[in-house]
């Protein structure tokens, strides 16, 4: 059996229309939706809504806040919850309306009843947390506050925290309150708002879990601690959850730059480039591959890292590297600076232009006032008319270790 085309065309017709209907009947009723939400006054909502309780509340809200005509919002929230008695928001609207009002008795037994029904509810507990914190209910405040630190996620946790700083603005009060479960979502807040005094304060909270913290959120600190000259405590923080060894970071590359804290801050700078290369046969496992591309005249700085080190011993910075046809008489070194403290910098000879893979080791001293130093990859502009640097250079199995023996020139022998 076999279908003409002119036999299907009423059922597409019937097809057509149907999604016609429907169309129109979606538009109708996000329309009706809008209007709900819209600035167009409503005449009489107790008639408009008589049945719908959100809207109720919404409307007794927008009276009772913008209005201030508090009769007329009551009655709004009394037809919601006749409604539905066990529609939260509008308990929640009354209690903060009889607060208002100075009815603080009613207010409490109000709120008292939205708590009652919310025992086994968490989906308003933030809603009641708003009311008890306006109504001065610091024992609503302190269960609910700690459960939204602890359950909650995203705006709503980041909000409950805020609140729980600003309520216990002292470390000890605020850990006594939220609990020990929820120390690790205070600290980070912390580190995240730049509270620093609380942070490390909060830190110390911690004890013998803060090594289990989130690395990333470890360093984050470090580096707030670091922007406020607290490079002692800052060395202390990373050592604790990174470990006192190796002195040097990541000093074959493996990792992803940090870019933070005691990390490799590997910049970006225009006529440079980097990335992290494999080496085959007797070559280094990995190198960090610095490319230069003939156009710019650098002044380089832009390959760095503090390390925590203690004052007044002597260090040796050790570690291979290579160069190719690098131009100018301004070439690629290493130095070792003081981090926020004064001392005369240590550096390597320039690489020369071109050569194969060798080792060096550089010795310095730190002052007895100084907590860190940078060790970075330096290159000075060239005061030359030729001085646009060009060529390539890599560096590989960069350590540091403490030394007896007296500071000396550089050493650098063939692989």
């Amino acid at each position: 059996m076999t279908f003409r085309v002119a036999d299907i065309r009423p059922l597409r017709l019937a097809c057509v229309l149907v999604l016609i209907a429907l169309a129109a009947w979606h538009l109708r009723l996000s329309l009706l939706l809008q209007s709900e939400y819209s600035d167009r006054k409503v005449a009489d909502p107790e008639v408009a809504y008589q049945r719908n309780p959100r809207m109720l509340t919404w409307h007794g809200k927008q009276l009772h806040l913008v209005e201030a005509d508090t009769a007329g919002a009551e009655r709004l929230y009394r037809q919601a919850l006749a409604v539905n008695p066990v529609f939260i928001p509008a308990w929640l609207g009354l209690a903060e309306l009889k607060n208002d009002t100075g009815d603080r008795a009613a207010a409490d037994r109000l709120l008292d009843r939205a708590d009652q029904l919310t025992a086994e509810v968490n989906r308003y507990r933030w809603d009641k947390v708003l009311v008890a914190h306006q109504m001065g209910r610091r024992d609503i405040l302190e269960r609910d506050l700690a459960w939204l630190a602890a359950e909650a996620t995203g705006k709503t946790r980041d909000d409950a925290l805020r609140l729980a700083f600003s309520l216990w603005p002292e470390p000890a009060e605020l850990m006594r309150v939220m609990g020990a479960d929820n120390l690790a979502s205070l600290f980070h807040y912390a580190v995240r708002s730049r509270r620093v005094d609380e942070a490390a304060i909060l830190w110390a909270g911690l004890g013998e879990t803060a090594a289990a913290q989130d690395r990333k959120q470890v360093a984050d600190f470090v580096e707030l601690l670091l922007r406020q000259d607290r490079v002692e405590q800052a060395g202390a923080v990373w050592r604790q959850v990174f470990g006192p060894e190796p002195l040097l970071h990541d000093g074959s590359f493996a990792d992803k730059p940090l870019n933070t804290a005691f990390g490799w801050r590997l910049g970006k700078v225009q006529g440079s480039s980097w990335r992290v290369a494999k080496g085959e046969g007797d070559e280094p496992a990995r190198a960090l591959r610095l490319q230069f591309n003939h156009l710019e005249n650098i002044d380089f700085r832009h390959v760095s890292q503090i390390v925590p080190l203690t004052g007044g011993r002597a260090y040796r910075l050790t570690g291979q590297w290579k160069s190719l046809s690098l131009t100018t008489d301004q070439r690629p070194y290493l130095e070792v600076l003081g981090y926020k403290c004064t001392t005369e910098p240590a550096r390597t000879e320039m690489i020369e232009p071109s050569q194969p893979w060798r080792t060096f080791s550089l010795d310095f001293t730190v002052p007895p006032d100084c907590h860190a130093m940078t060790v970075q990859v330096r290159r000075k502009a060239s005061l030359q008319i030729d001085n646009q640097l060009g060529g390539e250079l890599w560096l590989a199995d960069l350590g540091l270790a403490p030394t007896t023996i007296a500071i000396g020139p550089l050493e650098e022998v063939d692989q």
